[in-house]
């Protein structure tokens, strides 16, 4: 199968996998940063609650070119017959070193946090979709 027939088949989980990952980094994000003050009060919910939106604009706009590169990396390893597990493993590995560029570049205290959040969300995200990933047929 071609590359371009592969991404067309296969668009659907990568951009799953975004799209949840996205949802779940900023209140990851809110959990680990109130585990690393120390103490959960009332307002710290509502800066959080507030900024999930934030999270979720600057996720998109700062994540659209690494869910291009998701996409093509992963239906291009699908095309090959590379096993699923194998696919998995290099798509995570590349979505979670251009996240960390991305925050290097960006800089600053919290990106550290920040990048732990995102990084999880990939990371469990995964788990939650086992069930959707595209079954690679093999030989014998």
């Amino acid at each position: 199968m071609s590359v371009w027939a592969s991404i067309k088949r296969n668009w659907r989980y990568p951009v799953l996998h975004w799209m949840l990952s996205l949802i779940l980094a900023p209140l990851l994000i809110g959990i680990l940063g109130m585990v690393q003050k120390g103490e959960v009060t009332a307002v710290d919910m509502g800066h959080a609650s507030m900024l999930l939106l934030v999270f979720l604009t600057a996720g998109v706009v700062l994540s659209t070119p690494v869910l291009l590169v998701h996409i093509v990396l992963f239906a291009t390893l699908l095309a090959r017959g590379t096993r699923s597990f194998d696919v998995l493993v290099a798509c995570n590995a590349v979505v979670i070193l251009l996240m960390a560029l991305t925050m290097m570049t960006i800089g600053g205290e919290a990106m550290r946090l920040y990048f732990t959040g995102y990084a999880l969300a990939v990371l469990l995200t995964n788990l939650l979709l086992r069930s959707f990933l595209p079954v690679v047929p093999t030989d014998g």
